[in-house]
């Protein structure tokens, strides 16, 4: 039926509209579209199948089917589901290689998902399942049903699925090269380092949620993943993390020794990734330290990261009341080309 589709989004969450029309009802002319899409309206123009593609935008009235084409024959969209047609939809896309799961369906959908990635969807590798709540077996076996994942979005799970990040790894960590940990603060620090120390071809780790307060206050612990000094063990068979292809990350670190704004432990393992490009790392507790010590610890870290060849964009947040301003000053001197943003917890 769509042997083409590549993308496809089930429902929109929030920002869907809801349908006036049972999906069932729909579906006929969804078939229509794809039709049209992938093989012309019998005009024989490529022009005008791209723009029945790209005019195939159906959200300004409610009472029409809520799908869009991204690209001809690549993208599809659908809202307000009924989980057997999707079902349906699904056991026929085998070429579909991107999946964003919603939290709407999941009860009816996420059960039966895993079998149709197994049998039927040999190239699905982006999967994002950030809106999935409360089916964390669901969500295990859905990522352990995926051939090679490259990419994972996940979050919000209530309880952590059981060995999720074993199987992670142990499925995906020569494949993954993007993962986004989004509201997730189940996630344990030494899964998070088991991630930095085993996916050696990861180029995006995502794991901070920064747009959270209370009250006029950072408060990282609501529904991000922190990570600990004890839990940074150096794998055996290379020190160190092994994701040195890392070109973004965004982290939280908790549990260390208060008395220095950035733990050399820490400083270190970032400065050993040669091809860091934008670092974003958010320290989680109040100081307890002295302010010479806070210091000369950011002092530390940073020149060490500003032999990274590659560094353009950096944001500390946390540690900036005791990092003396000459610091900034020296910076911004020698590396004209860095962008800085500096965060504090008040």
């Amino acid at each position: 039926m769509h042997p083409a589709v590549e993308v496809l989004q089930i429902g929109c969450g929030t920002h869907a509209r809801a349908s006036t029309r049972p999906f069932v009802e729909t579906l006929p002319e969804l078939r229509a579209l794809a039709r049209e899409a992938l093989h012309g309206n019998g005009m024989g123009s490529n022009a005008s199948q791209t723009k029945a593609a790209d005019t195939a935008v159906c959200r300004q009235e409610a009472d029409r089917i809520e799908f869009a084409w991204k690209e001809l024959g690549r993208g599809l969209w659908l809202a307000d589901p009924v989980p057997e047609e999707v079902l349906e939809i699904l056991q026929s896309c085998p070429n579909l290689e991107c999946m964003v799961v919603p939290r709407l369906s999941e009860d009816n959908i996420i059960t039966h998902l895993a079998p149709i990635v197994s049998n039927t969807m040999p190239r699905l590798s982006h999967l994002d399942l950030h809106h999935l709540n409360y089916r964390p077996l669901g969500i295990l076996h859905l990522i352990q049903s995926c051939k090679d994942l490259t990419s994972l979005h996940v979050g919000r799970p209530q309880s952590r699925p059981p060995q999720l990040m074993d199987a992670l790894v142990s499925g995906h960590g020569h494949s993954l090269q993007s993962i986004h940990i989004q509201m997730f603060n189940k996630l344990s620090s030494p899964e998070l380092n088991l991630i930095l120390s085993c996916c050696r071809g990861l180029k995006e780790l995502l794991a901070l949620r920064k747009d959270y307060y209370y009250p006029n206050r950072w408060n990282p612990a609501i529904m991000t993943p922190m990570l600990s000094t004890e839990d940074m063990v150096m794998v055996p068979e290379e020190p160190g993390w092994g994701c040195k292809n890392l070109k973004t990350l965004e982290l939280c670190y908790s549990g260390m020794d208060t008395t220095f704004g950035i733990p050399e432990v820490l400083w270190r393992q970032i400065g050993q990734l040669p091809k860091l490009k934008h670092l974003c790392l958010q320290r989680h507790e109040i100081s307890e330290g002295i302010a010479a010590q806070e210091r000369e610890s950011v002092r530390q870290a940073v020149y060490s990261w500003m032999a990274l060849p590659d560094l353009r964009r950096m944001e500390l947040r946390g540690v900036n009341a005791f990092m003396d301003e000459r610091l900034f000053d020296e910076v911004m001197k020698q590396w004209p080309q860095l962008e800085w943003r500096r965060v504090d917890h008040d």
